[in-house]
């Protein structure tokens, strides 16, 4: 059960970050392929970002309800 939450909650940051990312990236950078490859690296941080975000997330929850 725990491990569906942590996925859910993972699911649900990353989708935040992605969204918010998106909107900075239309908003301020121009579009060309070299932008777009560039976005790419993003990726793997956004992943993290969503993970750690997600991990704290659970763990103030857990040390909250002690």
């Amino acid at each position: 059960m725990r491990k569906i939450v942590s996925i859910i909650v993972f699911l649900f940051y990353l989708s935040v970050t992605w969204k918010i990312t998106g909107e900075i990236w239309d908003r301020f950078v121009p579009l060309s392929w070299k932008t777009n490859l560039m976005a790419l690296l993003l990726v793997p941080f956004l992943i993290g970002l969503s993970m750690v975000l997600s991990s704290l997330t659970l763990k103030w929850s857990r040390t909250s309800r002690s």
